[in-house]
């Protein structure tokens, strides 16, 4: 009897635990009206696209990568982008959170960049 107990309170922990991270994955990124943010200032080093939605950011100094999504939709392209912004130092607001498919926060979504005081881009 008390194996019986004890594999179904382990079934019933590891089925708890599983619920959990499903919950915390399915978690969309958050708007920047309702969340916490973060503001960096640094030199692009890289600027690429990455498939058709999404125009990709590398910073001097910072560990990950920082991206736009839809860029179509938007005036900035990969072309663009890298004219105006590679080399020069831009301002990056993104927001903090944490989501089990990137627990290290590796990639990041950008809300608003601005460079010399002009928004180049801005969430809607």
């Amino acid at each position: 009897m008390k194996q019986y107990l004890f594999l179904l309170k382990s079934l019933f922990f590891v089925s708890t635990v599983l619920l959990i991270l499903a919950v915390f994955s399915f978690r969309p990124a958050p708007n920047l009206a309702n969340c916490n943010s973060k503001q960096i200032s640094a030199k692009i080093i890289n600027v690429y696209a990455e498939g058709d939605d999404y125009l990709v950011f590398e910073l001097q100094g910072i560990r990950g990568k920082f991206y736009i999504h839809k860029i179509e939709n938007n005036s900035l392209s990969a072309v663009k982008a890298q004219d105006l912004l590679l080399d020069q130092e831009v301002t990056i607001v993104y927001p903090t959170y944490w989501t089990i498919y990137d627990p290290f926060s590796s990639t990041r979504p950008i809300f608003k960049m601005t460079y010399q005081h002009e928004i180049i881009y801005v969430e809607t």
